[in-house]
């Protein structure tokens, strides 16, 4: 059983390092994509617009612990949604504003961790008819 211990902890050491740098470099980061002319077109169709004001928004959970796992799970579950808004709104909003970081209980109750949302707007389009 001993001569196991040391080739386990081997492998789990080699495992962190490489995650931490991935991590460290951003390879589980998602950046905007900006739409395709298709999803464009669906979007004006959709609502019967020639013109549309369209925010991407990245939504997130982070986990303020020392837990690698945990935080690597949070990058790796990172979604980014693009949503239409008025054209007030849209003026008004800024790249990376936070939209929402509030505080989620129900990591503390079930895990023990502490946990908040991570929503903030990454990108701004402006969608017109061709």
């Amino acid at each position: 059983m001993k001569h196991l211990i040391f080739p386990a902890i081997v492998i789990l050491s080699i495992i962190f390092v490489v995650l931490t740098v991935l991590y460290g470099f951003g390879a589980f980061s998602s950046k905007p994509e900006p739409l395709t002319e298709m999803e464009r077109q669906q979007l004006l169709d959709r609502y019967q617009v020639d013109e549309m004001y369209v925010i991407t928004v990245s939504v997130a959970q982070k986990h303020t612990i020392l837990d690698m796992d945990k935080k690597v799970k949070d990058q790796m579950n990172k979604a980014t949604v693009a949503l239409p808004v008025m054209r007030e709104y849209y003026e008004a909003a800024k790249i990376g504003e936070s939209l929402e970081d509030s505080f989620r209980i129900g990591s503390l109750l079930v895990d023990g961790t502490i946990g908040s949302w991570d929503i903030k707007i990454i990108d701004k389009q402006v969608i017109t008819r061709d």
